[in-house]
């Protein structure tokens, strides 16, 4: 059960819940936040077209709003060009996401004539491999005058001529009936956020140790022995003498009986597999940034709400409208940068990267964490309803998969 807390002139300021009477201070009267979701449920599909935050529209997010932050990191969101906040320009765009340098299978650049390229090729070698099966066929409508390479040349040439045609005719259709080319957009709106104490990137690289039979017999130290020995053992084998086939083979023989399982056990004797090291791939970096939230004035508890509404907003997919509920539009990319603002003799302040921290590719976000409760565990509340403090951890997954040139460019 919640009671009022006052301030020294009398007035409500907020409510305590449990025994804890404690709360941070706040300045000026908190006005209740409109959401876009109506208290009886009903939800208004104009409403979450016009993605209302508690300004009553879409701006760039501060925090702390009051004093600047001398480091800060930027969140940029990148959306698909079919979501209706951008259709219907609820949103304001600045321009394509660019993805061109980045190492991932889909650029954001993929454009109709590079599908319908690949369309066309796909098309031409499934063509070709039916017109080469038909070698039979062109054999008999000319009447057996023709050889089988002959026949398989001119059956080839026309599948290939037919299927590449419908390759690229059936991708042309498939770009404009499925929209395989949509694009990612680089909304205006952003958030700045301070800069957390525990900033990192971890970088990870998959590797195996395999154990491979030949590696191992191609480093041995009697090398020439195990060659000479096979040598004899295959004259052996071709001149019919197989019962001295044995004899001949020498120190292969009995490596190859203990690299089998049944006759390793029977002999007591195991093979020395001298590994070495296969490289995989490289792990995708994970970035996870913890803030909390104490806002100072009304106008920042506001701002917190938004900050932590337009994470969860664009984390999650959009229903794709006009397909039953079937489909979504993926969520949306971020681009996140580390920023600092320092003082210049002839501009006064100015922002700019840091270079000595890393860049970081575009990311999706894989997990949001949203703690409503104070620091010793209890939830206070100002008078709507606001915590006073909001912790809120974000974990962001790269896309690309770096490699040297990317990591020369300060990834």
């Amino acid at each position: 059960m919640s009671s009022p807390i006052y301030d020294e002139q009398g007035n409500v300021i907020g409510t305590k819940s449990g025994s804890d009477t404690s709360m941070l201070s706040t300045a000026g009267q908190i006005r209740s936040m409109p959401t876009i979701y109506e208290s009886n449920n009903n939800i208004n599909s104009n409403e979450l077209d016009s993605y209302k935050l508690s300004y009553g529209g879409v701006d760039n997010l501060t925090y702390p709003s009051v004093g600047g932050n001398s480091h800060f990191i930027r969140f940029y969101v990148n959306l698909n060009e079919e979501s209706r906040l951008i259709q219907n320009n609820v949103m304001e765009v600045i321009g394509d996401a660019n993805y061109a340098e980045q190492n991932r299978s889909f650029q954001n650049q993929t454009s109709a004539e590079a599908l319908k390229a690949g369309g066309t090729v796909a098309g031409a070698l499934a063509g070709l491999s039916m017109g080469i099966d038909a070698t039979d066929k062109i054999k008999g409508m000319f009447k057996g005058k023709l050889g089988s390479g002959t026949a398989a040349a001119i059956g080839g040439a026309a599948g290939a001529t037919i299927g590449a045609g419908l390759g690229f005719a059936i991708t042309d259709l498939a770009i404009e009936k499925f929209k395989l080319t949509q694009r990612l957009k680089r909304l205006a709106a952003n958030i700045t956020l301070y800069t957390p104490a525990n900033i990192k990137a971890k970088y990870r690289f998959d590797y195996e140790m395999p154990e491979d039979l030949i590696v191992t017999l191609a480093n041995q130290e009697n090398y020439d022995a195990i060659v000479s020995g096979l040598k004899s053992m295959g004259e052996s084998i071709t001149s019919g003498n197989f019962g001295n086939a044995l004899d001949k083979a020498g120190p292969i023989g009995r490596i190859l009986a203990s690299a089998n399982q049944t006759g390793s056990m029977l002999s007591r004797t195991a093979v020395n597999h001298k590994r070495d090291i296969m490289f995989k791939h490289v792990g995708n970096r994970q970035f996870d940034f913890t803030y909390t939230f104490a806002p100072k004035t009304a106008e920042e508890a506001k701002v917190v709400y938004d900050i932590v509404f337009m994470f969860k907003y664009f984390a999650h997919p959009e229903m794709l409208q006009g397909y039953g509920n079937f489909l979504y539009l993926y969520p949306a990319e971020f681009d996140i940068e580390y920023g600092q603002v320092f003082q210049d003799s002839v501009h006064g302040k100015v922002e700019d990267g840091n270079p000595y921290l890393n860049k970081i590719s575009s990311c999706v976000l894989t997990d949001i964490d949203v703690n409503y409760s104070s620091g010793n565990g209890s939830y206070q509340s100002l008078e709507n309803g606001e915590p006073v403090i909001t912790t809120l951890s974000l974990s962001f997954k790269e896309i690309e998969t770096l490699h040297r040139d990317r990591i020369a460019r300060g990834y």
